[in-house]
């Protein structure tokens, strides 16, 4: 073993004493979104095997002779005293084989609209799923879903009781929400992207960037070829924001103005680019500023929409670049038509601005209001009410 590697292993130990907690999100080394819920409930996570190791559970699990990884998460559990376990990562696909080993239930929590898209080195999470049955069956208790698609898309692949709770952060956000932020004056358009990190991007540069990025089965797609819709609409939202006397502009995931998105729309848009930035977590208070927003496959436009926001999905990555495939498109698996209301399968830039410029006049019509419909894509349930109530009972009947 090289040294590197020693020090490696090495810092991934710890000596710590194993919290006492009722729940335990696996995977992370911090408690990350469940956190949300720790008003009710003690919560501390227990680090996936590969992000950190406790000596003191790993001597406690060999003193009686147990050494798999399986043994380990055991142990850590019964010393944690826990009773219920919160998966906030749900393609960590070793939670899908956790509740083979242990004796409290596995909760997971979706925390992102979900496709069969992987990193290009690897595959996409039903594949993954797949894989794993080919050893054993992937099971977990409950997934708190977000809305109808889930069961359809994963109920081949997983042993569970879907419920449709909606989005953790979305529901807790719904709860504090009393007044509506600050809106700037006239009308607003917001456009909500979702890109990496800029230093996870070779070259730290999307235009161009002919690096794989994204595998959708046995299609690899470059870092430019699955951003260009992103530029398409970007130029698109900006015409006909002016045509129609609305402000325009581009809600990013990163806090830094900096960021990879700051980079990519300032070339696609010039001067005319207006990027905002914004902490984790703050993006509903952010997006909730706005009268319209647009959105490609970002999950933050789900939640906007279950909130009662006008949002338009624009949800043709794979179409754009001749791929046949139904995934990555708007209401994906469900039979969903493939142009809508506030939906559709355009692809090119006057295609797009037609759309967008009928769906707009069209909210306007409206008195302001959203048109009441059948938004199965994302529940909402403020408070997490229904996720605390399932808690809450394994915990009852745990004591």
């Amino acid at each position: 073993m090289s040294i590197l590697r020693i020090i490696r292993v090495l810092t991934r130990l710890s000596l710590e004493r194993i919290p006492q907690s009722e729940v335990l999100q696996f995977g992370g080394t911090e408690v990350s979104a469940p956190e949300l819920l720790a008003d009710e409930f003690e919560i501390s996570s227990l680090p996936l095997v590969s992000q950190l190791v406790n000596v003191r559970v790993l001597l406690k699990s060999f003193s009686h002779f147990r050494f798999s990884r399986w043994d380990y998460y055991r142990t850590y559990i019964q010393l944690a005293n826990a009773r219920v376990i919160l998966v906030w990562h749900d393609t960590n696909i070793e939670a899908y084989a956790l509740s083979r080993f242990i004796d409290i239930p596995v909760f997971v929590i979706q925390n992102g609209v979900r496709h069969n898209v992987g990193p290009a080195s690897g595959c996409g999470f039903i594949d993954d799923l797949r894989r794993l049955s080919e050893r054993s069956r992937p099971m977990v208790d409950v997934y708190f879903c977000f809305g109808a698609a889930e069961p359809i898309l994963l109920g081949d692949y997983i042993t569970t009781r879907f419920v449709q709770h909606g989005s953790l952060r979305a529901n807790a956000y719904a709860a504090r929400r009393t007044t509506l932020p600050h809106r700037p004056t006239g009308k607003s358009v917001g456009f909500i992207v979702s890109f990496p990190n800029k230093n996870e991007v070779p070259t730290e540069h999307i235009q161009g960037n002919r690096h794989p990025f994204m595998r959708i089965g046995r299609n690899v797609i470059s870092y430019a070829d699955f951003f260009a819709l992103d530029a398409l609409i970007a130029r698109a939202l900006a015409r006909v924001s002016t045509e129609l006397g609305a402000n325009f502009q581009i809600i990013g995931k990163r806090s830094d103005e900096r960021s990879i998105e700051a980079d990519f729309f300032r070339e696609v848009l010039g001067d005319h680019a207006d990027v905002l930035c914004h902490e984790k977590g703050d993006g509903y208070a952010m997006a909730d500023r706005f009268d319209y927003l647009v959105t490609i496959d970002s999950t933050l436009g789900y939640e906007m929409r279950a909130l009662g926001k006008n949002v338009a999905f624009l949800s043709n990555r794979l179409k754009l670049l001749g791929i046949s495939s139904g995934d990555l498109t708007y209401g994906y698996p469900l039979n969903v038509a493939a142009d809508g209301e506030y939906w559709t399968s355009a692809t090119s830039e006057p295609e797009i601005e037609d759309f967008l410029r009928r769906w707009i006049l069209r909210c306007e019509s409206s008195m302001g209001g959203r048109p009441e419909d059948s938004f199965h894509l994302m529940h909402l349930d403020p408070r997490n009410s229904i996720l605390r109530t399932t808690i809450r009972e394994q915990i009852a009947r745990r004591q």
